[in-house]
């Protein structure tokens, strides 16, 4: 029987969907759950696979036959003397994605409406009126600066 870690804040519906799966595989599936808590190098003691949030620290040197982490980039794990060469090492990449696509739009647009400028005169207390706030990115370069007076400390 395979140990598997899995270091994921789930609620009991869920842990329950990896229990409805430990007879599927040959020789079957035993879970050990860990929730808020990070696990230690000690709690990898015996397991032969991690899925979830994990560290360098806690699977180094261990003979894990597959981890399934929680990050989108790996590097940190693929270091000489973490994982061995043995081990099925899986990401989530474009977990992020959403995220990382409304961050750019946001920022983009802040910038062609010139949101630090209204902060800046916002946090002076200078109630201005702006009758032309739309945006022409080919206008003067002055008008994209990113020091100044109308500009964040």
């Amino acid at each position: 029987m395979k140990k598997v870690l899995v270091a994921l804040n789930l609620n009991e519906q869920q842990k329950q969907r990896f229990l409805d799966i430990r007879d599927a595989f040959p020789g079957g599936l035993e879970f050990v759950f860990f929730g808020e808590e990070e696990p230690t190098h000690r709690d990898l003691d015996g397991i032969d696979a991690a899925v979830g949030w994990l560290t360098t620290e806690s699977v180094e040197g261990h003979d894990l036959d597959y981890i399934q982490i929680g990050y989108t980039g790996i590097a940190h794990f693929c270091r000489p003397g973490i994982l061995r060469e043995k081990t099925l090492l899986a990401n989530c990449p474009g977990i992020f994605g959403p995220a990382v696509c409304e961050l750019m739009v946001t920022h983009t647009l802040n910038l062609l409406k010139k949101t630090r400028r209204f902060i800046a005169q916002q946090s002076r207390h200078e109630w201005i009126l702006h009758e032309d706030i739309r945006s022409d990115p080919l206008s003067s370069s002055s008008e994209w600066e990113t020091s100044g007076p109308d500009t964040l400390p």
